[in-house]
Order: C-alpha cells, then sequence, then structure tokens
C-alpha cells in the first residue's frame, strides 16, 4: 500500500476572504498561493472537488486539486469557473490529458516552464515520479497533506534545477549515431488490445488487430486481423476479420472509445467495458454474455500458419505458477530462526540464454532493522534451481517503479534493467547513463560472432556492445507492437501511431500502422 492524499491550490495573492468548511484548513507553502488541506486523512475527494468548484467561481481563480492514491493514480484537476476544466490523470504506466493549454495557464507557467511541464506530461508516467516533477516545475505543492506538512521536515516543493538537470541528462545526443529505420509498409489504422477469449489462436505469433478507418463512418467495432507472413521480405497478411456489439451493451455509438478489462480469469471473473479514462459503461460477470461478445475475435486456426521468424518476446514467456516463491532454503530458515519479516514484490520474470531469472524487490524488517534489496532467483530452464543474489539498495533507487525489461549478462555476472546495471559478483548498483530509463524490451543477440544488446526505447531502436557501449541508433516512430529477426540477421519492427482502446482518445485518420527494417548484419 502507498500514500493516499488529497489538497487544493489556488492562487490568491491579494488574500481575498473566504470561508471553508469544518475539518478543513488553508496553509502558506508557495508565494501568492493558498494551500487547502484536510486536518485529518479522510479522503474525501468529492468534497475537495466541491470546493474547488465554489472557490473558483467566488475568487474568480482557477482551483487546482490532486488525487494521490496508493503511488498508483495521479489525478491533477483543473476547475474554472465553478466547473471542471482540464485534467492530467497518471495510472497504471498511461497518462491521460485534456485542455493543456488550460492547465498551462492555471499554474501560471511561461513559455519556458510550459515547455518542460508538458515533456514530463508526455514523459513521465509513474505516478510517484510525476507528482513531483511536475510540483518542481510548477511551484506548487502536490504532494503534501496535514500529517505530511507536520512530521516532516520538507521542503514540501521539490528542487525545480535538480529536475531540469534530469531531463536534461537523459537528452542524449544520438546525432553521430543514429539513421532512420527502414519503412517497408503503412497503413492508416491503429492496432487495438480488446480483450478476446483464450483459444488456440493464441499459439501463434505475429498476430496484431487493427481498427481502420472506413469511407463511410468511423466504426470502432470492425476489427481486422494480420498475421505476419514468411517471404523474401515480411508481409502483414489479413487472416480474418469480425464485429464486436460493444453498442448493445453500452448504449452507445459505434465511435465511442471502448477500453475491455477482464478482472480475474475468463472462467470466474467479470468484463468491465470503459471508455478512457475511467468512464465505467457496461460491467458483467455472466459467462454466456461475455462468451457472445468476444467469441467472435477466435481467429480460425485453419486461417493461421507457423512463422519460421524469431519472436523472441513470445520465447521468453515462463509459467511462474511451477516455482517457489521462495526456493532458497538458507534463505527461509534464517528468516524464521532470526524472527525476520520478509516481503516480497514481483517485478518480472523471463527465460534468457539457458536460465530463467525471477526479479523481485525483497525486504526484511525485525526490531529496529530494514533492509532493501534486488532480488535475483536463477533456475535451469528444466526448471532446477540454482541460486538466489540480493544485491542491497536504498529506497532512492525506485526499483519498486522500474518500468523497463532487464537481461542477464551471464560472461560479466551482471543483469541490465531499466539504465540500473547490478553486478552480481560485488552485488553492487550503478547506473549508466547511455542507458534509457525506460525501455519496452531488451534482446540479446549474437551477430557476425559478437554479442549485443538490442534495446527498444520510446523512439530509437538501440544497439550496445557487451561493454555498454552505444554502437548505433535507429529511430522510428509509434508504439511497439512486435518485433522478430530473420535468418539473416535482420529486424523487423512493426509500431502503431497509438494502442486503441487504451488511451484517452480513439483511433482517428492520422494514425498508422508501420513496419520497419533494421539490417543488423551491417553492424
Amino acid at each position: 500500500m502507498g500514500t493516499k492524499l488529497c489538497n487544493l491550490n489556488i492562487y490568491n495573492p491579494e488574500k481575498k476572504p473566504y470561508e471553508l468548511e469544518a475539518g478543513y484548513s488553508v496553509v502558506h507553502i508557495a508565494d501568492g498561493w493558498d494551500t487547502i488541506l484536510e486536518d485529518e486523512m479522510v479522503l474525501n475527494y468529492n468534497k475537495m472537488a466541491r470546493i474547488a468548484r465554489r472557490l473558483s467561481k467566488e475568487l474568480d481563480s482557477p482551483a487546482i486539486t490532486v488525487n494521490y492514491f496508493d503511488d498508483d493514480v495521479f489525478m491533477l484537476d483543473i476547475y474554472k469557473d465553478g466547473k471542471k476544466a482540464a485534467y492530467h490523470v497518471v495510472k497504471y504506466d498511461k497518462y491521460f490529458s485534456k485542455k493543456i493549454p488550460i492547465i498551462i495557464d492555471a499554474l501560471r507557467l511561461d513559455d519556458k516552464d510550459a515547455k518542460i511541464f508538458k515533456h514530463i506530461m508526455r514523459n513521465e508516467k509513474e505516478p510517484p515520479k510525476a507528482i513531483d516533477k511536475l510540483s518542481a516545475i510548477c511551484g506548487i505543492p502536490f504532494y503534501v497533506d496535514m500529517m505530511i506538512l507536520k512530521e516532516t521536515k520538507g521542503p514540501f516543493i521539490p528542487d525545480k534545477a535538480t529536475v531540469i538537470e534530469e531531463i536534461k541528462s537523459k537528452k542524449i545526443n544520438y546525432k553521430n549515431k543514429s539513421q532512420k529505420a527502414e519503412l517497408l509498409k503503412e497503413f492508416p489504422g491503429a492496432v487495438v488490445k480488446y480483450y478476446t477469449i483464450p483459444s488456440n489462436s493464441d499459439n501463434y505469433t505475429g498476430i496484431i488487430r487493427t481498427v481502420e478507418p472506413d469511407e463511410d463512418e468511423l466504426d470502432y467495432e470492425k476489427v481486422h486481423c494480420y498475421q505476419v507472413a514468411d517471404g523474401q521480405v515480411p508481409t502483414l497478411k489479413k487472416v480474418y476479420d469480425f464485429i464486436i456489439p460493444f453498442h448493445e451493451y453500452t448504449k452507445k455509438p459505434k465511435d465511442t472509445n471502448v477500453c475491455t478489462m477482464m478482472h480475474g480469469s475468463y472462467d470466474c471473473g467479470s468484463l468491465h467495458l470503459t471508455e478512457p479514462p475511467f468512464w465505467g459503461l457496461y460491467m458483467t460477470s455472466d459467462r454466456d454474455t461475455i462468451k457472445k461478445i468476444f467469441s467472435p475475435g477466435i481467429i480460425p486456426e485453419e486461417n493461421l500458419s507457423n512463422s519460421t521468424y524469431c519472436f523472441p518476446d513470445k520465447k521468453s514467456i515462463v509459467d511462474d505458477k511451477r516455482l517457489l516463491q521462495e526456493p532458497n532454503k538458507e534463505l527461509l530458515e534464517s528468516v524464521d530462526k532470526e524472527g525476520k519479516y520478509a516481503h516480497y514484490y514481483f517485478r518480472g520474470i523471463k527465460k534468457i540464454d539457458d536460465v530463467i531469472v525471477r526479479v523481485s524487490e525483497y525486504s526484511e524488517s525485525s526490531i529496529g532493522k530494514f533492509q532493501i534489496y534486488a532480488r535475483f532467483d536463477f533456475w535451469k530452464d528444466n526448471l532446477e534451481y540454482i541460486e538466489t543474489v540480493l544485491v542491497p539498495i536504498t529506497m532512492d533507487l525506485g526499483f519498486i517503479y522500474f518500468r523497463s525489461d532487464f537481461t542477464y549478462i551471464k560472461e560479466k555476472q551482471e543483469i541490465v534493467y531499466g539504465h540500473c546495471i547490478f553486478y552480481l559478483k560485488e552485488k553492487t548498483v550503478g547506473k549508466n547513463l547511455q542507458f534509457a530509463e525506460k525501455n519496452t524490451f531488451i534482446d540479446k543477440r549474437t551477430i557476425n560472432g559478437k554479442n549485443y544488446l538490442i534495446v527498444g526505447t520510446s523512439k530509437y531502436i538501440h544497439i550496445y556492445d557487451y561493454d555498454l557501449n552505444l554502437l548505433k541508433a535507429y529511430s522510428l516512430f509509434g508504439k511497439y507492437i512486435e518485433w522478430f529477426y530473420d535468418d539473416e540477421d535482420n529486424m523487423y519492427v512493426i509500431t502503431s501511431s497509438m494502442i486503441h482502446g487504451t488511451e484517452s482518445r480513439g483511433m482517428n485518420a492520422k494514425d498508422k500502422v508501420r513496419m520497419y527494417k533494421i539490417e543488423l548484419s551491417k553492424l
């Protein structure tokens, strides 16, 4: 469980008087701003919003509310003239924004700060980091409640210069080492991540589902299915079309942006249809209804074929249910014997070469003692346990919030995770600023007898050697959907401008699905 808080800030340099309900107090942290806090941690977000509506009209000044929940959700809402006028929401590694110019104006940002603020809005998808960085740039306390105010010394606004310097340090200059990836194909549309009922077609690689613009109307219920087809150059072969009857249940038009979420398993869970960012449209736990909605999406197996291409992300999948949470008997006995409390926070698991690596945050606590570790458990690919390595870390590393892939370099006994390098022999951790803090994937590949790391970030495919030197960068556009290799060491990447059904807007005519080629053999 993480921090929960809510607060309100309103610009009131002339100290205009106003009344507050019992249970709320005004404090002054930022020059010219009133910060309104709950006297006790009631967390009545709706009441704070009502106060914001009233004061924005009464004082003729925008009111800014913050709702922060469990380090998972950060909501920044702007109220003007008694109405909600704009918002920025960060949750579960996604963000949703509406009326950004109103946000910038309400926070009284100049052009320089507005540019940095918008950069953070677009790129910071972790609530703890987003709330701190945005607070620093606008100079307003977002991460504060009455308990934090009374029990900590502050500062209650993070250092602006530190945040700006961190952003600058991550803008690596790839000018001399980058080139554009070769664009093989593109077509209008966007990949869609609608829920699909488990079926045998899930065992095939290279399948993407899209929604595409139509001359007559915009219909998000029409879904087109493609599979990567073998050839001298891979192509996307259409293998199936189907329609999902959302409007029958949501009673909304066919151009409504719908997100499908299955809470629990198909056998016993519930289906939720929502309109991003979080508006509920329909919910059911009835198996027959769920089957009726999603069974049209099962691609007939006879339409699919087995690919000769290598899809590494599929090969790395591991069924972690067959692995013990605590495979290390000595460690387990030590915890029991010394009366410690052990806590595990799973971060990821994958098969790398001939071993399975599981990553988690692990902590041990007893009276007067607390230590956290980056934990790495190793098994052979036949599930025979090898060892556990604990690397001591500190809270400020933010290990629990890492949103990146990882890999294991056996030859050097190193784990590369985001931009951090965990040295397993020394049991220490360092950072490599040539690496982006976030990535979608890290692949290991041997090309012309040399070993390389292939790292996919938001705008580039980066190529590193095992000494972690950046050798080459290939620019491309869109979000990664599939990536794969042929026998001649060519890499192919399928991207989509956006992922329909997961973002605050739906697909539009400007969105594209693209396939790129990168000739790694020329490294």
